[in-house]
């Protein structure tokens, strides 16, 4: 059957599956994070709210190996396939109105759009200190960097990995990407960068970080560049907090 035929609704029933394991993945965030986290009771750190940040990468980093484990039994060629560093020599598919175009290699796509989607989260999280850069307080900065890479990896895992996996030669590598910046992006609303602005850059991210794996057929760029994002976002968390 053709990739540009098939539609949604006549996906195998394990592509069925494993979307449903990222529903529930996904569901995982908000339970976790409200409902979980409160019931515990356990406090390793003084500040309570970066307390409850680490319960909550403690707890979903334990469901995210759990899902992981389980998308390697349902799609084991397709899950290895793509844990891997990925080619960067890959040539991209061209998109004009990002100037990407067929002279390019995901060596400079990556590190152009790593570079300038970094400057747009500090920008748009610097607004948070009302531009007082004076109130960046590194004094945090290791555990910052600790939650950016529990939170990335389990991000990564979940709404990119889990989503290219699980549709991997059923749909058309555009419609995958598509999938996974909307399930990516939706749930920001409610998150950190959050509201219509951040649910749309998570959005757009989502899109493009998944766009980055199916191509590269590797998660390199989809973690390093999601990692950056969360040492910026965390950093300035931790800032605000304990102000």
């Amino acid at each position: 059957m053709s990739q540009n035929t098939l539609e949604l609704s006549r996906l195998p029933s394990r592509s069925w599956i494993g979307l449903a394991l990222v529903a529930i993945g996904v569901a995982a965030f908000f339970v976790v994070d409200q409902v979980i986290v409160p019931a515990l009771g356990i406090t390793l750190l003084d500040t309570p709210e970066l307390n409850d940040i680490l319960l909550y990468q403690m707890t979903m980093l334990g469901l995210t190996i759990i899902f992981l484990a389980l998308m390697t039994v349902i799609f084991r060629e397709t899950f290895w396939r793509y844990i891997r560093f990925g080619d960067m020599r890959t040539v991209p598919e061209p998109i004009r109105w990002l100037g990407i175009n067929e002279r390019d290699t995901w060596v400079n796509v990556g590190i152009t759009f790593t570079l300038i989607v970094s400057i747009g989260t500090a920008i748009f999280m610097f607004i948070g200190l009302e531009g007082d850069l004076s109130r960046l307080n590194f004094s945090y900065l290791g555990l910052a960097i600790v939650f950016a890479f529990s939170n990335s990896f389990i991000e990564e895992a979940i709404t990119r990995l889990g989503v290219v996996v699980s549709l991997d030669g059923v749909l058309q590598p555009k419609h995958i990407a598509i999938i996974s910046g909307l399930i990516f992006g939706i749930p920001h609303f409610f998150g950190v960068p959050g509201g219509p602005v951040g649910s749309l850059m998570a959005g757009f991210m989502g899109w493009f970080l998944a766009k980055s794996i199916l191509e590269t057929r590797g998660v390199f760029w989809a973690w390093f560049i999601h990692f950056l994002q969360d040492v910026i976002i965390f950093v300035v968390m931790a800032s605000m907090l304990i102000g």
